[in-house]
């Protein structure tokens, strides 16, 4: 979501004709967008149920991962 976002306020400083002021806004906004990937993005959101099972489709993803497909080989 915060891609989509990054992506229209891009092209919104590309194809618009704002002043100094709004491109000054659309840059804080990029920047802003960065600091909440880095520091509050946390990708294992809904990782786990609520009662603390991991989510179906995170079983899948796991299944996938290399570290998987090597145990798988290791048996």
């Amino acid at each position: 979501m915060l891609e989509v976002l990054l992506y229209a306020i891009a092209r919104h400083m590309i194809v618009g004709h704002e002043d100094a002021v709004q491109n000054l806004v659309s840059v804080v906004a990029i920047a802003l967008i960065f600091i909440i990937r880095k520091y509050f993005f946390v990708p294992s959101f809904g990782h786990k149920m609520p009662g603390g099972k991991i989510a179906p489709d995170m079983e899948q993803k796991e299944a996938e991962t290399p570290e998987a497909k090597a145990g798988d080989m290791a048996e």
